[in-house]
C-alpha cells in the first residue's frame, strides 16, 4: 500500500510517497505511540494533581496568615482601648490633684 503525502510545513509543497510499513513495523510502531501516551498521561494527571494540591497548600497558608493577621488587629485594637482608658483615668487623677505635670501641687510637690 502505498500512501502520498503533501508536505507543507516546509513550505515546499513537494509531494512524497511514504512506503508503506511491515505488520511488525506497525505493530511495534503503534505499541510504542501507546506506551508514549501512557506515560505522557500519567505526567500530566501528577503534575496536576502536585499543582492542585500546592494551590490547596498556598490557601490554607494565606488563611492562616490572615487569620493571625486579624488576631493581631484585635489585640492591638483592645491594647489601645486600655491605653486610651488609662490616660482618661491619669487625666482624671491629675486634675482631682489640683493640677498637671509641672505645676505646683502636682505629682511630685510632696517631695520638693
Amino acid at each position: 500500500m502505498t500512501v502520498w503525502t503533501h508536505r507543507t510545513a516546509d513550505k515546499s509543497g513537494t509531494n512524497r510517497v511514504t512506503p508503506s510499513l511491515t505488520k511488525e513495523e506497525a505493530l511495534s510502531t503503534g505499541a510504542e505511540f501507546i506506551g508514549e501516551g501512557f506515560i505522557f498521561g500519567v505526567v500530566v494527571a501528577v503534575t496536576a494533581w502536585e499543582y492542585q494540591s500546592s494551590a490547596k497548600k498556598s490557601a490554607a497558608d494565606k488563611l492562616k496568615q490572615l487569620e493571625k493577621e486579624e488576631d493581631w488587629k484585635r489585640q492591638l485594637h483592645i491594647k489601645q482601648t486600655r491605653l486610651s482608658a488609662i490616660e482618661e483615668r491619669l487625666l482624671a487623677l491629675e486634675s482631682s490633684r489640683g493640677g498637671g505635670e509641672g505645676a505646683a501641687g502636682g505629682w511630685f510637690s510632696k517631695w520638693s
